[in-house]
């Protein structure tokens, strides 16, 4: 219909109002009421006259939060107990997450997700930079990963920006606003346990299928397909054959090698080796050089020949291995 704007979703407003976890204009109040709801930080670099809001409101297992402090400020993370993914929303202002080895920059019409306590980030956030969170415990992502790519998927992206303007990101925004609008008023769905059951389930589910793509990914295999991908996983650091796997799933190799060509577009033997290679780089993200060494992590993982195994890491992620061992440690944040 002509002459009617479309709204983008997820507009510059404060939401959760009726959700108020704290209001300060204290420093040191506010890092310690939002280090108890997401994790421990020190506020630096403050721009202003802090003046901090802090909504909050679960949702299931996932919490939402909406946080302005007003002035500019950088939080710098410390020692984090638990990791957990967070989606950054900016409702204005803009904010920027710089890890050791990436860094993105986020705005109003966009979103970012990071995981915490992995490649932890100073998170940098311009003056009166309202913003949504989703706080996402790292069991339930990798639980919902599991169901809907099989057990074999590589893990959430640990620092992904993604538009909610258009295509499947403004689908997910549109779902988060629809929360926000339950949560808003009097006993409504989301505050019922099912309810907030199923809208956990669609929130996170939305998030990993409006990333599917860029990541690669097919959703639903197979069930022969996924047991043999479980068995996989399983056996890592076994030194498995391709007849290994159709044993345990009961299939002949052939069957075996075209399914995984059709389900995961790789052969078994190289969905084998990414795996491999996923588990490794994960391991070295959250290890010193102090405590690990790259070539006793690979022969852990069933990595016998290092040669191709370093070609194939460089390949896989764009660096050394040494060189991920030694970011694990850059600003002095180990998770």
């Amino acid at each position: 219909m002509t002459g009617v704007a479309t709204l983008t979703p997820l507009q510059d407003r404060p939401v959760l109002e009726a959700h108020r976890v704290a209001a300060t204009s204290v420093l040191g109040d506010a890092e310690r009421v939002v280090s108890r709801a997401l994790s421990n930080h020190r506020l630096v670099d403050v721009s202003g006259d802090i003046a901090l809001t802090h909504n909050r409101a679960a949702v299931g297992r996932l919490s939402l939060h909406y946080i302005d402090y007003v002035a500019g400020v950088t939080v710098l993370p410390q020692h984090v107990q638990e990791s957990f993914y967070l989606v950054q929303v900016p409702l204005r202002g803009s904010l920027e997450l710089r890890g050791s080895r990436s860094v993105a920059e986020c705005g109003p019409g966009e979103a970012v997700v990071s995981l915490v306590g992995g490649d932890d980030s100073m998170m940098i956030y311009s003056p009166d930079c309202r913003r949504l969170l989703v706080k996402i415990p790292l069991a339930l992502m990798t639980e919902r990963e599991s169901a809907l790519f099989g057990s074999g998927a590589p893990t959430m992206f640990s620092q992904r920006r993604f538009t909610i303007s258009e295509g499947p990101g403004r689908t997910w925004a549109d779902l988060v606003d629809a929360c926000l609008a339950d949560l808003d008023a009097a006993e409504g769905l989301v505050s019922r346990e099912v309810g907030g059951h199923y809208f956990e389930r669609l929130l996170l589910d939305g998030l990993l299928l409006a990333n599917a793509e860029v990541r690669g990914l097919r959703p639903s295999a197979s069930k022969t397909m996924a047991r043999a991908a479980d068995f996989i996983n399983h056996h890592l650091g076994d030194q498995i054959t391709v007849v290994d796997v159709a044993a345990a799933t009961h299939v002949s190799v052939r069957s075996l090698q075209e399914g995984f060509r059709r389900e995961f577009g790789a052969t078994p033997l190289e969905y084998v080796r990414n795996c491999r290679l996923d588990a490794i780089h994960r391991e070295l993200e959250r290890s010193s050089p102090s405590e690990a060494s790259v070539g006793e992590v690979a022969s852990r993982w069933g990595m016998q020949h290092l040669g191709r195994f370093a070609a194939a890491y460089r390949a896989r992620f764009g660096e050394t291995p040494s060189q991920t061992l030694r970011g694990s440690i850059a600003f002095g944040f180990v998770a």
